[in-house]
């Protein structure tokens, strides 16, 4: 499933208004969202973790990733 971005436009929108992506449905913006729509509201937890790389919604699944850490 697709995000289903905000595309109201009203001036009082936060989406519209900052020119964010935020889709209608999960409640995920910007950095958070997934590669796929989960379909319904995502937790704050799990969108923290996609934010930081270690979690994905690809093809109807939640799934792990592994974060490429640099080595020095």
């Amino acid at each position: 499933m697709k995000h289903d971005f905000c595309k109201c436009g009203q001036d009082d929108c936060y989406a519209c208004s900052r020119g964010l992506a935020i889709c209608q449905v999960c409640q995920a913006g910007e950095g958070e969202l997934t590669t796929d729509c989960p379909g319904k509201p995502v937790a704050y937890d799990l969108r923290q973790a996609v934010y930081d790389g270690t979690r994905d919604f690809v093809g109807g699944a939640w799934v792990d990733k592994k974060v490429n850490e640099v080595t020095r």
